[in-house]
Parts: structure tokens; sequence; C-alpha cells
């Protein structure tokens, strides 16, 4: 595989909030042994920070943005949209949307970082191993946890204003502070995600075995002429590049990333429900929430670790790989059924008459059809 002629890093951040843990968190974590280093022995890194104008000049002053361009030449840019006049995902999506077009112009990867995520060391040389190895894709499943466990990171890994955290001490420290979020996820959660997008079990008191519908898009190479409409983790992932560009990241030895977060408010943006977690269930939903990417990278194991893997992460894997399998099997069954009907609900959605007949006969197929379906066991 050829190497690139430069490798493009994009954050998107705002605001104090985000500002502070970009500079005491997140960059930190990239400056460490085995990150932006060893991803600048593939290729020049071209660093893009998206800020508002008047948060610029506090990022320009600091001195780890001045650390930053001893590997990267520092790029700022105007947000693209007003992230007051929209939510922030939309705002990032701008971000991203403007970043991919540049990549695809100067046929360059793209890093797609956070500003409160934190990386372990050497993450961004396994990267760079990837890249050399045809990788056009690399997806990665981390952890969202509590920022009140930042105060701890600080302290137990920064060094000279380098935060350098190896992957199974970062992942001990997350693993017991999760943000709420994380819990409806969980397979076995009493108030499940009504949106399982990422799927999760505990294994012991220091392991977390995940099968993930929807993954970080750690980096992008475009090799097809993709065109971002919604988030980087969503339809994107089947347009931007063949599948056998794909590379799933399944170990947090080899990557890890965590992103801090103290709003609990965050969960409300997430519909929990009052059912228990089923494979009919998540099957259905994989029909309007999935692509055949996401259907692809689900099967796969993703083993976040914090010691060596034993006999105990075999039971675990052996009952979520059936489970697995069980969801993709009701998505074949109800794909047929349910695709039209979501086809038939974006035409009726700006016609009053036509939503009125939709959810009139939604609700007789629905009787129906449930009476049936209870009949082939769950």
């Amino acid at each position: 595989m050829r190497r690139p002629d430069a490798i493009h890093l994009v954050t998107p951040v705002w605001g104090t909030e985000h500002i502070g843990r970009f500079l005491e968190f997140a960059v930190p974590s990239q400056l460490a042994p085995g990150n932006l280093d060893a991803l600048a022995e593939l290729a020049p890194l071209e660093y893009h920070i998206y800020t508002r104008e008047q948060d610029r000049g506090t990022l320009e002053r600091e001195d780890a943005i001045h650390r930053l361009a001893s590997h990267a030449r520092i790029q700022f840019h105007q947000l693209p949209s007003d992230p007051t006049a929209r939510s922030a995902h939309a705002a990032m999506s701008d971000v991203h949307a403007d970043i991919l077009g540049l990549a695809r112009r100067a046929d360059a990867p793209v890093v797609f970082l956070a500003p409160e995520m934190v990386m372990s060391v050497g993450s961004l040389a396994s990267v760079a191993r990837r890249l050399l190895d045809g990788a056009r894709l690399i997806l990665l499943g981390g952890l969202r946890v509590k920022a009140d466990v930042a105060g701890t990171i600080r302290d137990q890994f920064t060094r000279d204003g380098v935060i350098a955290a190896p992957a199974r001490e970062l992942a001990a420290l997350s693993i017991p502070h999760l943000h709420p979020m994380m819990d409806g996820y969980f397979w076995d959660s009493a108030h499940p995600s009504a949106w399982p997008a990422v799927l999760l079990w505990h294994v012991g008191g220091e392991g977390i075995l995940g099968h993930f519908f929807h993954l970080h898009p750690l980096v992008a190479w475009p090799e097809l002429d993709a065109t971002l409409s919604g988030t980087i983790d969503d339809r994107f992932v089947d347009d931007v590049c063949s599948q056998h560009s794909v590379y799933v990241n399944q170990d947090s030895d080899e990557m890890f990333v965590i992103t801090l977060d103290d709003n609990p408010a965050a969960q409300q943006f997430q519909s929990l429900s009052k059912k228990p977690m089923s494979p009919r269930r998540v099957g259905a939903w994989a029909v309007r929430g999935t692509g055949a990417q996401h259907r692809r990278q689900v099967r796969l194991p993703i083993r976040i670790h914090s010691r060596d893997l034993d006999d105990r992460w075999q039971r675990v894997e052996h009952e979520a790989d059936a489970t697995v399998s069980q969801i993709g099997h009701w998505h074949l069954i109800l794909r047929p059924v349910l695709s039209p009907w979501g086809r038939a609900r974006q035409a009726a959605a700006g016609n009053p008459v036509l939503r009125a007949v939709y959810r009139r006969t939604k609700y007789r197929v629905r009787a129906t059809s449930g009476r049936f379906l209870s009949s082939r066991g769950r």
C-alpha cells in the first residue's frame, strides 16, 4: 500500500468546557509516545481545528497547541455553521463534510477526533500500521465515561504535560465509571436503549465485550465518491470505500479511546424501553437503523479489557455470538415487511391525509403481524 502524501486530523471544538477538555486531556493524550509522533513518521500531519472566531485566540495562546505544532501543521477554520443555531451533532457533521471534501481532493486520510477524547499510548501507531496494510476505513469502539474520572486520569498518567495512559490501565479506570448513557446498551439492562446501536456484555469486573452496529470511524481515506449526509458513523460507512478496505479494531490493547462526559442529561437523548432486549426487537430496529456495513461489523466481537483474556471471555463470547446470530435471523424475516413501511412513512410525512391513512393501516398490520410473530417465538 502506498504511503499518503499527508494525513489530516480534525477536531471541532467550541465553548469554554469543551476547549478546557481538549487542552487538558485530548491533546496531551495525542502527544503521548506512539500517537502523533508515530503517525508523523508515516506522512506529514495537517491538524485542522474548527472553532468560533471568539475561541480561536484562546486556543492559539495555549502551550498545548504550541506542542501540537511540533508534530503537525496547525490550521484554524471557522465553523461552517453556528452551533448555537443547530444541534452540536449537526455542527460536527458540517465540519466532517467540509474536511472530507478536502480529503477527497487531496486523496488523503482523515483522522476524526473529538475534544473530549482520551486515547491510549500507541493508538495512532496502530493506525499507521493499518494504513500501511491497506485499510481505508478504520473503525473503533470506545467507551463514554463520567467526567469525574478526569482528575484521576490527570493525576495517574500526566507527566510534563503529556497523558501517557496504557490501554489496560485506562480500561481499568474507565469500566467502573461508565456514563449512565452506556447502561442501556447492556444486554441485561433493566431499561435498554430504544436505539440499540451498541450491544454490550460484562465480563467479570474488568472487561466489556461489545458487538457494535455503529462504530466510530477513527480514520477514513475516501476510496469512493461518498457524500456525507448525516453523521460519520451512519450510512457514510457503506459509501466511503469497499468492504475489503475496512478494518475493525477488535482489541483495546491495539487501540483504545474514551470520551469524557459530565452531562447526565445526555441520557435523555437516548430513549429507553420498558421491554427487555430481545433478538426480535433489535432485528426490527436494524431494518431501519443500519446499513450493510453495520450488519457486517456487528458480527465481530470487540474486547475492551484490563487483564489477559481468560475462560470467562469464551463463555460470554459464545452467548453473545448466538444472540447476534438470532438478531440477524430476525432481521432477514422482518426486512421484507418493515422496509416498505419505512418508505411509506417517509412518503406520508408531508401529507396529512396520507399520514392518517398510514397510521390506521399501520395499527391493523401491527396487530396481525404481532400475533404471527409471537407464534414464531422470540
